[in-house]
């Protein structure tokens, strides 16, 4: 008798744990399909930024330096925001360097927020 006890207290418990678990993994959808969730916006540091284009980090800061990748300097660090490195990736394919437009983009972009 003890044993029949113990196997539907185990069941229950069972049975509680995987509702339980059903709710915390619905949980964590909402919250990643959140629009409250931001974590697109914090910015990614340059080694974040290259493993992100799978690109070497000395890639990444001369294309910086050139001022042809999109990114704001705090101090002596570079910082990236997600979106703006996607839109710089589909704007590779359309862009053509010799354009009055992308040479404007590349000036405004090496000499912006200079001193921060």
């Amino acid at each position: 008798m003890p044993d029949k006890q113990i196997e539907r207290e185990l069941a229950a418990i069972h049975s509680t744990l995987r509702h339980l678990t059903d709710m915390v993994e619905k949980i964590c959808a909402s919250l990643a399909l959140s629009p409250n969730n931001r974590s697109d916006e914090y910015p990614m540091t340059v080694k974040e930024a290259a493993a992100f284009l799978r690109m070497e980090e000395p890639w990444i800061r001369e294309r910086c330096k050139e001022g042809k990748l999109p990114f704001v300097k705090k101090g002596k660090q570079l910082k990236f925001k997600k979106d703006e490195l996607l839109a710089w990736m589909q704007a590779q394919d359309k862009d053509d360097e010799g354009s009055v437009d992308s040479y404007v983009n590349r000036y405004l972009q090496k000499n912006q927020l200079r001193g921060y």
